[in-house]
């Protein structure tokens, strides 16, 4: 059986600059060099292979499971636009534009294959210390959503960014 692995068309990679804050004097060296390899990045295109139940991003290959954050961003510059940031806590991710402010602009194929992969994931609200029951998580981080919201979204894009 070969390893079927098909594009999501319509996503860009989200490039990490650096793994961690704590290397301290090492990463003020390298971050300048990392802001200009990732300013001249495509990105990588990211792929889902159903058969293993893994996503890759360029080289870099990540369980469904994995992916446990999603987010909801509007670009100021563009009225109306909206993407999905779906990602893992240790930084690896993805995004896909639902909306470009005039209409829902996500190709078939990827929104079938992200209503895929999406209840295959760990996505949930993030708790706040002074918050453990997560009650008030929504207000907390606004920008954040469930796995259940995820899924909507991507089944039924808004007409416009405020959501």
């Amino acid at each position: 059986m070969r390893d079927e692995w098909a594009p999501l068309v319509g996503t860009r990679r989200i490039a990490r600059l650096s793994r961690s804050v704590s290397n301290g004097f090492l990463d003020l060296l390298l971050v300048p060099l990392q802001v200009i390899g990732f300013a001249f990045s495509k990105g990588g295109e990211v792929s889902v292979n159903f058969s293993s139940g893994r996503l890759r991003f360029g080289r870099h290959e990540i369980p469904f499971s994995e992916i446990d954050t999603a987010k909801t961003a509007a670009d100021a510059a563009i009225p109306g636009n909206i993407d999905l940031h779906l990602s893992t806590s240790r930084g690896s991710g993805f995004v896909v534009q639902l909306h470009n402010g005039v209409e829902s602009i996500i190709p078939e194929a990827t929104r079938a294959a992200l209503l895929r992969v999406i209840p295959l994931t760990s996505i949930a609200l993030p708790t706040d210390p002074f918050d453990p029951t997560g009650k008030n998580s929504r207000r907390i981080f606004p920008h954040h959503l469930s796995r259940d919201a995820a899924y909507r979204l991507v089944l039924d894009p808004p007409r416009d960014a405020h959501i």
